[in-house]
């Protein structure tokens, strides 16, 4: 079969069966629009996530796991500023690394 006769076959067969047709072309566009909108959600997320890291600012000290005090201090956060010696539990945020 040359490639002429392969292409009017084929639109012969989506004529005669166009449930089929229409119900396929639904399948794959309901694909496709999940597949978009996941991917956009994804990347959104991802987005916001940096910029609220960014949002930090330079003045956050950071203390990763396997660090001997994991703790990470807000200096500029401090409730009035009170010295690390008095400070019971300082303001903690931990990253898994």
């Amino acid at each position: 079969m040359n490639p002429r006769e392969v292409i009017r076959v084929a639109l012969r067969a989506l004529a005669r069966n166009k449930l089929r047709t229409v119900l396929t072309m639904l399948g794959i566009i309901i694909g496709v629009g999940a597949v978009i909108c996941t991917v956009a959600i994804g990347q959104g997320a991802s987005q916001q996530v940096q910029q609220q890291i960014q949002s930090l600012g330079t003045n956050v000290i950071m203390v990763f796991a396997g660090a001997s005090t994991p703790v990470a201090f807000a200096w500029e956060a401090a409730p009035q500023r009170r010295s690390l010696q008095t400070m019971r539990r300082p303001f903690c945020n931990t990253f898994p690394g």
